[in-house]
């Protein structure tokens, strides 16, 4: 999920129906202004589409949004590789046999489900095309037979929750938009294997290396990603377990927002009071004495 998606969702959940429209609109008005025809449309400085502008005015869907949507994905179709398959991540400038680490499995997900929207709401075919390539190039080259996808077309092959719940959800989405049955099929059993592999209480979704150690601490967008596949799924599919699950991981970001909130009060009612220990007083001239510290560091928590 784009960060303005996420900053959307948190202000629908936090502020009244007034409040939601003025920063909705806010937002809206500063992605507007960063569409660039100089650039492709909305593409970075570093020749990178933002999918999460895209995605926002594919789901505006009137002219003038739909039109910059289309344009920027007309431009990322120059990434497309048409000899093999998969998008390229930017124009590189590296020597050709780099440029396979740029197909990563989240930027061909993320376009495919722009393009397979874009295909919905325009019924032109150059998307329907450009987005069976992507899920050719995902079945051959980024799919794991026994469920999920790898990160990438070259290096490791470990399950990793964010990628995986991007790529999930997008195929569901062409699932349901193709009416295919062995592709839904696919990603019920892609969800089931990261929740077996990735998931442990109480740190929620993690990333393990072969060896089935931890390789990187819990990452909040693992649980988001993740969390969506699962919300999707149950909407879609109607299964029980994946309602249950993304409830879970719901319930494991709100408990963890709150004891990380919590901790940030203590952590500055500390610092302000070690600050008025060592200020010296206003009525003597007389320096306090210095604070003293234990003598072993206090131990970090660390927290998903």
């Amino acid at each position: 999920m784009g960060p303005f998606l996420l900053v959307t969702l948190l202000a629908h959940a936090t502020l009244d129906a007034q409040g939601t429209r003025a920063i909705d609109q806010r937002l809206s008005d500063f992605v507007w202004a960063a569409f660039d025809t100089a650039r492709g449309g909305f593409v970075s400085r570093a020749g990178v589409p933002e999918e999460s502008a895209v995605e926002l005015a594919i789901e505006r869907g009137d002219g003038p949004w739909m039109s910059r949507a289309t344009t920027t994905l007309d431009w990322t179709h120059g990434l497309m590789d048409t000899l093999i398959g998969g998008f390229y991540t930017n124009r590189s400038t590296r020597h050709e046999d780099e440029d396979v680490l740029l197909k990563r499995t989240d930027v061909n997900a993320r376009r495919l489900e722009n393009l397979t929207d874009a295909w919905q709401l325009t019924h032109d075919e150059r998307f329907h095309q450009d987005a069976a390539r992507v899920v050719d190039f995902m079945e051959r080259v980024l799919m794991d037979g026994r469920g999920g996808f790898v990160v990438a077309q070259v290096g490791d092959r470990d399950l990793e929750p964010r990628s995986n719940g991007l790529a999930i959800h997008a195929w569901l989405v062409w699932a349901a938009t193709t009416w295919s049955t062995s592709r839904r099929d696919f990603a019920l059993r892609s969800l089931d294997r990261v929740w077996e592999n990735c998931w442990t209480p109480p740190l929620g979704l993690v990333r393990k290396d072969d060896f089935g150690d931890l390789s990187l601490e819990p990452q909040l967008v693992d649980q988001v990603e993740m969390g969506r596949a699962y919300v999707l799924a149950a909407r879609l599919c109607g299964r029980p377990e994946d309602r249950a699950r993304a409830v879970a991981i719901g319930q494991l970001i709100t408990t963890a927002s709150r004891s990380t909130t919590a901790d940030s009060a203590r952590n500055r009612c500390r610092r302000r009071t070690a600050r008025s220990r060592r200020r010296p007083s206003r009525r003597s001239r007389t320096p306090a004495p210095p604070v003293s510290w234990p003598s072993s560091p206090r131990s970090l928590r660390m927290r998903a």
